[in-house]
């Protein structure tokens, strides 16, 4: 194995007579060499095993759900955790972090947990947590990492069900409890959260947005004749290079935001006819909306049209573009209209809506509509989407479910499940110009699913799992372009039947991190370095490096003597001052670059990329 940990399938002996040969011949040579490894393909060695970490409440709640890089290059994961009573504990490598909420429901309360890693070892730098409230992440809010060093997050809240109910109450790094207002004195009605987290674990600020509490109109029984407890749905979030931020979802009551100068603005549901407050049944309209870096109503996306139910899954920010998807259901030749575009349904299954607006949601370029169908003896589909991911000219739309999938107008299906109707994992790559087919492929799983992917030395890797001890969480690797798997990487086997979840990749180190979830211990990678069993069900984060030799300088965020804290960023670094302080850093030669007084609260330096010393650390500013 060579050096940089690549070789070539094909095996290349040259031959040379340095004497005869010219620079006009060296050159046709070297692109030859060139075209011939092109024409070979280049295999990547397998992802090397780092740490692993172990998320355990000894309750059944416990699920880690997603993994973010920092501009920092450290981790964050987000997880909730279960509770019966409010000394319940959720422990981090068996060291109890944090305490959950009571609650007189017959289930187990579920605690919001935030956690940043040390990205080397996976170590807690700091962690958020919920002591009050009912907050669920399992498959709606998401989290994203903010250009400013810091994190964004959308969440789905209610009370939790205790007497008298208790509304949300975060506690962040510094120990700071951050309360929300009262919903509902007697039934726990769910509103969306926003939270901005600094790099150093302090809310920066929340705000909630409320939902109407009218009983539902066409409810019989249960808390829905008194309000509308389920009526957001909460599942996009994005952010621009301005600072301006997407969420998107699907919504079956009366949404209300708020602009600068406390103006209110009132979304009123489509698709809500027939609507009985069921959360599990299909029913709703899709919201795009904009905010700004501070969480306030900027504008929105105006969607119409009657279907069953549309709504937005996944949001990406690319350059002066905004890309979309989600789920649309109704019957053959219903319509739905989105800025001027529009799609129509050829049949009644669970179909997928792609569109692409300008960065101000102004217009709408294109929208596309991908065709369902069914497989084997299969009366229904599902589609669960999952990532929506940006490289270069291509959109890779991921996830997972029963049934195929053809561009519009097409009579059978370009990506088809088994027939068995199990849930499997696929992606389909699109243009991301026009929204136009361009390739798809089916993991064939056997109850699984695709998770994600990036690119790496010019191949795909797609994250998924199957549902079975032997295969658990893997990496999948294509060629760009390509629907013919070159390998799979193993990364979590055993933890009895695991379940994938979320997965980040950091270019700067080629660490790729993952988490999921299980009954028994986990064991990593090839080395199948095992974890301690859970008790119950629990949550494991775990990272790989694709190339070891890339990680050696971390950007954590250093102390200085006088209480500052530094982290480099993305063109910058980012200082944290808890009073005025002097900050200096110099280049490797000794020079100084910076040499400011700093004053309380975040500053950011600009500096060109390269390798600075702060407080007696190395940060590499990208």
């Amino acid at each position: 194995m060579p050096k940089n940990g690549y070789f070539l399938p094909c095996d290349v002996i040259v031959i040379l007579h340095q004497k005869i040969l010219n620079i006009t011949n060296m050159k046709k040579f070297l692109l030859s060499l060139v075209a011939l490894a092109l024409s070979c393909g280049a295999f990547a060695s397998a992802p090397v095993y780092q740490w692993s970490k172990l998320i355990d409440s000894h309750l059944q709640q416990d699920l880690v759900s997603k993994v973010v890089v920092t501009t920092d290059g450290n981790i964050v994961s987000l997880a909730h955790f279960g509770s019966s009573s409010d000394t319940d504990g959720i422990e981090f490598d068996g060291v109890q972090i944090a305490t959950g909420s009571a609650t007189t429901s017959s289930s187990d309360n579920r605690n919001l947990l935030i956690i940043k890693h040390n990205a080397a070892t996976g170590e807690r730098m700091w962690n958020i947590y919920s002591k009050a409230g009912y907050i669920d992440v399992s498959s709606e809010g998401s989290i994203i990492a903010t250009r400013d060093g810091g994190l964004l997050l959308l969440l789905n809240a209610r009370s939790a069900q205790v007497s008298p109910f208790t509304s949300p109450m975060i506690v962040d790094a510094t120990g700071a409890e951050i309360e929300f207002p009262e919903w509902n004195t007697s039934v726990a009605i769910y509103n969306q959260i926003l939270l901005k987290v600094a790099f150093d674990g302090r809310v920066e600020w929340a705000k909630s947005i409320a939902m109407d509490q009218l009983p539902v109109p066409n409810a019989s029984s249960g808390n829905s004749v008194n309000a509308t407890t389920n009526g957001v749905s909460p599942y996009a979030l994005a952010e621009d290079e301005e600072g301006n931020i997407y969420i998107g979802g699907n919504y079956r009551a009366s949404m209300i935001l708020t602009a600068h100068l406390n103006a209110t603005y009132v979304f009123t549901p489509r698709n809500i006819d027939t609507y009985n407050g069921d959360s599990q049944r299909a029913a709703g309209g899709l919201y795009i909306i904009r905010l700004d870096s501070e969480g306030n109503y900027l504008n929105h996306l105006r969607a119409s049209g009657t279907l069953t139910r549309d709504q937005i899954k996944v949001i990406t920010v690319g350059g002066d573009k905004v890309y979309f998807a989600g789920n649309v259901r109704g019957n053959a030749d219903d319509k739905l209209t989105i800025g001027g575009k529009s799609i129509v349904l050829e049949n009644s299954y669970d179909g997928i809506l792609l569109g692409c607006a300008s960065r101000d949601l102004k217009t709408v370029d294109y929208l596309t509509y991908i065709k369902p169908h069914l497989t084997g003896t299969k009366t229904s589909n599902s589609t669960k989407i999952r990532a929506l991911d940006l490289n270069g000219s291509s959109l890779y739309l991921i996830g997972g479910g029963q049934g195929g999938y053809s561009p519009a107008n097409e009579s059978a299906a370009k990506v088809i499940s088994s027939s068995n109707g199990l849930e499997e994992g696929w992606f389909i790559e699109l243009n991301a110009s026009d929204g136009s087919w361009k390739n798809a492929v089916n993991n064939a799983t056997n109850i699984g699913a695709y998770l994600g992917s990036f690119v790496y030395n010019g191949n795909l890797y797609v994250y998924g799992y199957r549902l079975n001890a032997a295969t658990g969480c893997f990496l999948d690797e294509y060629s760009l372009g390509s629907t013919e798997r070159m390998a799979r990487h193993n990364l979590v086997l055993a933890g009895g039947a695991p379940t994938g979840y979320g997965m980040a990749f950091d270019p700067k180190s080629t660490r790729v991190v993952f988490c999921a979830r299980g009954d028994k211990a986990f064991k990593m990678g090839a080395d199948e370095v095992e974890t301690a069993a859970p008790t119950g069900w629990g949550g494991v984060v775990a990272a790989f490096v694709m190339d070891p030799t890339l990680a050696g300088i971390e950007n954590v965020a250093v102390e200085a003597e006088n209480g500052l804290k530094i982290a480099a960023v993305d063109g910058a670094i980012m200082v944290y001052a808890t009073q005025s302080a002097p900050l200096t850093v110099t280049d490797m030669n000794g020079i100084n670059v910076v040499n400011t007084q700093v004053q309380e609260g975040e500053t950011r330096i600009a500096l060109p990329a390269g390798i600075y010393i702060a407080a007696g650390h190395k940060l590499a500013v990208r």
